[in-house]
Protein backbone atom coordinates (compact mmCIF):
# COMPACT_ATOMS: atom_id res chain seq x y z
CA UNK A 1 0.00 0.00 0.00
CA UNK A 2 2.67 2.74 0.98
CA UNK A 3 5.11 1.54 -2.37
CA UNK A 4 2.21 3.18 -5.09
CA UNK A 5 1.91 6.21 -2.54
CA UNK A 6 5.81 6.44 -2.90
CA UNK A 7 6.08 5.92 -6.82
CA UNK A 8 2.97 9.12 -6.67
CA UNK A 9 4.89 11.12 -4.92
CA UNK A 10 8.50 10.38 -6.39
CA UNK A 11 6.76 10.76 -10.15
CA UNK A 12 5.54 14.30 -8.98
CA UNK A 13 8.47 15.87 -7.69
CA UNK A 14 10.53 14.71 -10.48
CA UNK A 15 7.74 16.48 -13.13
CA UNK A 16 8.10 18.90 -10.39
CA UNK A 17 11.57 19.52 -10.79
CA UNK A 18 11.72 19.42 -14.28
CA UNK A 19 8.90 21.68 -14.90
CA UNK A 20 11.04 24.13 -12.82
CA UNK A 21 14.07 23.44 -14.82
CA UNK A 22 12.19 24.36 -18.44
CA UNK A 23 11.16 27.68 -16.09
CA UNK A 24 14.64 28.72 -15.80
CA UNK A 25 15.40 27.81 -19.28
CA UNK A 26 12.93 29.82 -20.62
CA UNK A 27 13.25 32.69 -18.06
CA UNK A 28 16.33 33.40 -20.02
CA UNK A 29 15.92 35.87 -22.35
CA UNK A 30 19.11 34.66 -24.23
CA UNK A 31 17.45 31.32 -25.11
CA UNK A 32 14.68 32.99 -27.17
CA UNK A 33 17.26 34.89 -29.52
CA UNK A 34 19.10 32.01 -29.95
CA UNK A 35 15.88 30.51 -31.61
CA UNK A 36 14.61 33.58 -33.36
CA UNK A 37 11.84 34.79 -30.93
CA UNK A 38 11.71 38.27 -30.22
CA UNK A 39 13.13 39.27 -26.60
CA UNK A 40 11.08 42.64 -26.24
CA UNK A 41 7.23 43.01 -25.69
CA UNK A 42 4.78 41.02 -24.64
CA UNK A 43 5.02 37.35 -26.69
CA UNK A 44 5.78 33.96 -26.36
CA UNK A 45 8.83 34.87 -24.21
CA UNK A 46 6.62 36.11 -21.86
CA UNK A 47 3.96 33.75 -21.55
CA UNK A 48 5.73 30.11 -21.22
CA UNK A 49 7.63 30.71 -17.76
CA UNK A 50 4.98 32.05 -16.27
CA UNK A 51 3.10 29.06 -17.87
CA UNK A 52 5.42 26.88 -16.46
CA UNK A 53 4.90 28.62 -12.72
CA UNK A 54 1.95 27.63 -13.09
CA UNK A 55 1.90 24.39 -13.90
CA UNK A 56 4.56 24.00 -10.90
CA UNK A 57 1.98 25.24 -8.22
CA UNK A 58 -0.83 23.17 -9.37
CA UNK A 59 1.77 20.02 -9.19
CA UNK A 60 2.86 21.35 -5.84
CA UNK A 61 -0.42 21.99 -4.88
CA UNK A 62 -1.95 18.35 -5.94
CA UNK A 63 0.95 17.01 -3.88
CA UNK A 64 -0.03 18.69 -0.67
CA UNK A 65 -3.60 17.06 -1.00
CA UNK A 66 -2.52 13.64 -1.10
Amino acid sequence: MIVPKLKSDVAGLLLLIIVLLLNALTSNPLVFLRFGFPVAGIGIGFIIPDLLTTIALTVLFYLSLE
